[in-house]
């Protein structure tokens, strides 16, 4: 049989998450993401967020999101960390603080 602190203790725990979801608690995180172009066919490029070392490979044009969520009021640094076999990638839009929204505007063009 359940003690009476035992199951206070669980009735408290469950009515924490309960009011850290509703007051926004539960997303915190937010997408980073952007669009790729000019990547030639047959190659890739890797991007990493310098803040929190997640990285990603592309291998073609077109959206792309870091597979790790960004918290709130986290900064964020996107660079090329590998440059495509004889084209140059530079990225646009690729510093800020995470606020409100998903961050989906970083450009990266090569050429």
């Amino acid at each position: 049989m359940l003690s009476l602190s035992t199951a206070a203790r669980g009735l408290a725990g469950a009515l924490c998450i309960l009011v850290l979801t509703a007051c926004g608690g539960g997303g915190e995180e937010k997408n980073l993401g952007g669009t790729l172009s000019g990547l030639n066919a047959g190659s890739s490029v890797t991007l990493k967020n310098n803040n929190d070392g997640d990285t990603i490979t592309l291998s073609q044009n077109g959206p792309f999101k870091f597979p790790t969520f960004v918290a709130m009021g986290t900064s964020y640094t996107v660079i090329v960390v590998t440059q495509p076999a004889g084209q140059n990638c530079t990225v646009a839009n690729g510093t800020g603080m995470m606020n409100a929204g998903s961050v989906n505007n970083i450009q990266v063009t090569c050429a």
